[in-house]
């Protein structure tokens, strides 16, 4: 790009002058910025926000991707496990071995319906202990 020195000049000496039609398109183009940021980054709408998450590997594998025992496993991690460093590092674990397991159990029904027993008393468990927390 090749600038002219009058105008490096000029703009130094006098500072920077913009025309009224380019500081509307300057307001434009941020606005626009903003809207595209906020769609993307689903600011406006925590649920979407918790929805758009959905690597639960293991429970999808079994149970399928919107059964009620993916979606109990997907607020216990976004509500429980989320919120200490234990609970974060127990996540960060899963992503990394859970995709090769839901392959394995994807191949070998037998598996699978012993992860779905295993993960259906851990649904239910945490179901019982949400209700008596409640409680208290």
């Amino acid at each position: 790009m090749v600038v002219c020195e009058r105008r490096v000049y000029f703009e130094h000496k006098y500072g920077r002058r913009t025309t009224p039609a380019q500081r509307a398109e300057q307001a434009r183009g941020i606005r626009a910025h903003a809207a595209f940021h906020r769609e993307s980054m689903g600011a406006n709408d925590r649920r979407a926000s918790l929805e758009s998450k959905p690597w639960c590997f293991i429970a999808t594998a079994v149970f399928g991707a919107d059964a009620p025992e993916t979606v109990g496993l997907r607020h216990f991690r976004d509500r429980v496990l989320r919120r200490s460093r234990a609970g974060c590092m127990a996540i960060a674990t899963y992503y990394r071995w859970s995709p090769a397991v839901a392959l394995y159990i994807h191949k070998h029904p037998a598996v699978r319906l012993v992860i779905a027993a295993a993960l259906s008393c851990l649904v239910q468990a945490g179901r019982l202990i949400s209700k008596v927390s409640r409680r208290i």
